[in-house]
């Protein structure tokens, strides 16, 4: 009798801590394994589990490179958002009824006000795009086509996200341009110089060793 009531009160007391427990607003990363603004964006998230914001937010990571089954979740997100067409590119953040195609600092203070209006509302679940996923693709009268186009088909929806992150290099091989062009112009010049200096010098030792005889 003793234990049953002891049970009860235990009971009693934990309850409302798990009736009251605030919802974790989920954060879903969608990135690339090596694309630097992926790294950054990760970076932000994780200075941010340090703050007040830390309690408030659970982040999803994604890898959509190697990953097709990823890229294809990452198209599901980007066609309930309506941004199928935007969302080729990594990271893809979406927070809610929110996303966030590429990464700026000047984001930074937009993801933490997402997630404490979320958090504060308790409306993670109603708007977590994850569920709205699950609930619709198996339903035969769903608004949302998952399937990818077949011009993205297998890996090439991933391999878009790829190339859309490497713009900095692709603009770092656009500079280099000039000095490809005239590279073989300096080559050309090098080897000429070194001819005429090993010409020269054989003369000269010719000259100096007819004086002698």
């Amino acid at each position: 009798m003793k234990k049953l009531l002891l049970t009860l009160l235990l009971g009693l007391f934990i309850l409302p801590f798990g009736v009251f427990a605030e919802e974790k607003v989920p954060v879903y990363f969608f990135h690339g394994d090596g694309c630097p603004h992926c790294a950054e964006a990760k970076m932000f998230f994780d200075s941010l589990e340090s703050t007040e914001y830390g309690n408030m937010f659970e982040i999803k990571p994604y890898e959509v490179w190697n990953d097709e089954s990823n890229a294809r979740l990452m198209y599901a997100f980007a066609v309930i958002n309506g941004e199928e067409d935007e969302a080729t590119g990594v990271p893809y953040i979406v927070i809610g009824d929110k996303s966030w195609i590429g990464y700026l600092d000047s984001y930074n203070k937009d993801f933490e006000t997402q997630i404490e209006k979320l958090y504060k509302e308790k409306a993670a679940d109603r708007y977590d795009v994850l569920k709205i996923y699950e609930r619709e693709k198996n339903n035969e009268n769903s608004i949302y086509d998952f399937n990818i186009p077949e011009n993205n088909s297998d890996d090439s929806y991933a391999d878009d996200a790829y190339n859309d992150s490497l713009d900095d290099y692709v603009v770092e091989k656009d500079n280099l341009k000039p000095l490809k062009k005239i590279l073989p112009i300096l080559i050309g010049v090098g080897v000429v110089g070194i001819l005429f200096v090993v010409g020269i010098t054989v003369l000269i030792i010719v000259l100096v060793t007819r004086k002698k005889k």
